[in-house]
């Protein structure tokens, strides 16, 4: 049995002995980029915002030795250089269909030890409609859907059922959105079938990708966070039976808003989102069922943000699992919805970024040595 005293020490030899990558995203039309620049369906960003705010959050924790490595044509050079023991990859890859995974491949390749999701794990929950299968092999409840495509058939559901019969009983709006993709870019509200066609051949125009087409849930919207067993708390780390939910929030739309805005074109603040209150305890309880459901089921080994809304009668329905939420620290512009929830629950940013790591180190000393060898050999122990 793994104890909060074997997470510290190990915690306290990390400190003091690793080198720690934060990976984000060269431009990849620039000199550190991609050999050859192709296309990005999901929309490069870079994430080096996120990587100084890790990065100085390592350091202020008593990290001795953070570093920050840009992901591009060299990063298996930069690493090696850097003799990094550990990686934490924020980026989501310069381009490709599975940019995403990139990184993690590329770290499990070298034999490098990383915080984050295995690469077929991020790949398989980044693809809307491929994760939307695996949600209902849980029997997690998500919004009616086919996946339309310009060649091949025209519209399908997960089951094979067409169009019409997945929406027999639908006569309201549906929303459509391309099936890898981040931050709301290229999803769309329509109210009815009749604009179906001009719409998604508008999609395939901007996006050149597969679109889900979902009915529209008209209630009310929620996410929250999970990660496993392993937490810190109260300045020690702590082990539960079961992986932690936290940051329960309720999404508060603009006027006229039927999607919620990307954070990359309106700043996420306490004004856009709230914390869900005691008098709402049984809705927290079936939020954080789900969360747990979906991160055990899945097999999870990274913190996922769940968004999800309720349907017409508010049953609760799941609209991603992003393998990827955002981990900003809280700042004047702004900050990112786990960082703002786990405030709201008394967790500093602090807290949540050792949280992140202490879950990791429960991991390591759960898994079998040759995997982290990265990661013990820094410490001195042959394995």
């Amino acid at each position: 049995m793994i104890t909060a005293h074997d997470l510290l020490s190990l915690l306290d030899e990390i400190r003091e002995h690793a080198t720690i990558a934060v990976i984000h995203a060269s431009d990849p039309e620039g000199a550190e980029g991609s050999v050859v620049p192709t296309h990005n369906p999901r929309g490069y960003k870079s994430y080096s915002a996120v990587a100084e705010d890790l990065q100085a959050t390592l350091l202020r924790l008593g990290f001795r030795d953070v570093v920050s490595i840009t992901e591009g044509r060299d990063l298996a050079r930069h690493l090696s250089e850097a003799d990094v023991d550990l990686a934490w990859p924020v980026s989501a890859g310069l381009q490709g269909y599975d940019s995403i995974c990139h990184a993690s491949a590329l770290l499990e390749a070298l034999g490098i030890a990383y915080i984050g999701h295995r690469p077929g794990t991020a790949a398989l929950l980044d693809d809307k409609y491929v994760s939307k299968a695996m949600l209902a092999s849980l029997g997690v409840p998500t919004a009616p859907a086919v996946l339309w495509e310009p060649s091949g058939p025209r519209m399908r559901a997960i089951d094979g059922r067409g169009f019409d019969e997945v929406f027999a009983e639908h006569d309201g709006a549906f929303v459509i959105k391309p099936v890898t993709g981040r931050a709301s870019r290229g999803v769309r509200m329509i109210e009815s079938a009749e604009q179906l066609d001009d719409a998604l051949a508008e999609a395939w125009a901007q996006t050149r990708q597969p679109q889900l087409v979902e009915s529209y849930l008209p209630g009310r919207e929620f996410c929250v966070g999970c990660l496993g067993r392993a937490r810190w708390r109260d300045g020690r780390p702590l082990v539960d039976e079961q992986p932690l939910a936290f940051a329960h929030l309720e999404r508060r739309f603009l006027p006229g808003e039927t999607i919620f805005t990307s954070m990359d074109v309106v700043p996420i603040s306490g004004e856009r989102v709230r914390l869900l209150g005691e008098g709402e305890r049984l809705l927290q309880e079936r939020i954080g069922a789900i969360a747990r459901r979906v991160y055990e089921g899945l097999m999870l080994r990274a913190v996922v943000r769940l968004d999800l809304r309720q349907d017409a009668q508010g049953r609760l329905q799941v609209l991603e699992v992003n393998p990827k939420p955002d981990l900003r620290a809280p700042n004047p512009s702004g900050a990112s919805l786990l960082a703002l929830g786990a405030a709201h629950q008394g967790m500093s940013y602090d807290d949540m970024i050792l949280s992140l790591v202490v879950d990791f180190l429960h991991r390591v000393l759960s898994s079998p040595p040759p995997i982290h060898r990265s990661l013990w050999r820094a410490l001195g122990r042959c394995v």
